[in-house]
């Protein structure tokens, strides 16, 4: 399954600053983030879908759809998903 491409992560450069921003977190590579060295959050794409897999402690929980073009009430609510999984590790 293939990871995401960076051009197709454009639309959430606002929640990647935001998650720039967060204690322990490191962007290895644009949408590509680690905590303490074990990852965290990276995107894949095929076909038409784009989805996210997040850590959920210490396992990855169900991947999150991020449709593309995502607008400021979608990016809000999946950075709250995001953020709800980081208060877990």
């Amino acid at each position: 399954m293939a990871h995401c491409p960076i051009e197709q992560l454009t639309d959430l450069e606002a929640v990647f600053e935001v998650l720039r921003q967060w204690p322990g977190l490191k962007e290895k590579k644009t949408g590509t983030f680690y905590y303490k060295g074990k990852g965290f959050l990276h995107f894949h794409i095929k076909g038409e879908r784009r989805w996210a897999d997040i850590r959920e402690g210490k396992d990855w929980g169900e991947p999150v759809d991020v449709h593309f073009d995502a607008d400021v009430n979608a990016q809000a609510a999946f950075l709250k998903e995001v953020e709800r999984r980081y208060q877990l590790l």
